[in-house]
Parts: C-alpha cells; structure tokens; sequence
C-alpha cells in the first residue's frame, strides 16, 4: 500500500512476485485494488493484529509507540498529503455540523 507512492506499478507486481505465493495476475489484481479504493497505509493496532497471526516480526520492537509507524520516516508525495488534508477539512466540518443541528439556535 505504502509501495505504490514510491515505484512504479511494474515495479511494484515485479516486488509482490517474490513471495512463492503471489503470482503475476494476483499481484496485478492487488496493485488494481489498492488503486481503485485509494487504501492507506494500516494503523500500527492493525500491523500488530497482523503480527501476532505470523510466525516472524513485522514490527520489530512492538513495545515502542513509534514502531511499526509507515508514515515516521517517510516523505510521500504531495498529493498524499493533500488529500489527508481535504479529509481532516470535511471530517471538522460534518462534526460542526452534527453539533449545530444538536444545539439549535
């Protein structure tokens, strides 16, 4: 999810390839879905659900607040940030909504 703002789409199928498991028209179907619903990288409470139904470490230290953290020394493109921003925008703006329906004047 995080790969697809720092390579290239056939790069990135090509990465996906190296797991035995992971063939070319499953990595294409991937790369497509992640595409199409514009996912985001998992919260660190996710990561570490996901780690504890494996058998080796994804986040190496989990007893550090800052492990597991994609976004800590990363610098994604503009656009990513742009559309967290927009998001924030209207999830401030239907919560001052929602309270002054709540309380009317």
């Amino acid at each position: 999810m995080v790969a697809r703002h720092f390579v290239d789409e056939e790069e990135l199928i090509a990465l996906l390839q190296k797991d035995p498991d992971c063939a070319e028209e499953q990595a294409r179907a991937l790369v497509e879905q992640v595409k199409g619903r514009d996912y985001s990288p998992p919260r660190r409470e996710k990561v570490l659900e996901f780690q504890a139904q494996q058998a080796f470490p994804i986040v190496p230290h989990p007893e550090d607040p800052d492990a597991g953290n994609v976004y800590k020394d990363l610098q994604f493109p503009e656009s990513v940030y742009a559309h967290i921003s927009e998001y924030r925008e209207q999830k401030a703006q239907a919560h001052a909504e929602e309270g002054s329906s709540s309380h009317p004047g």
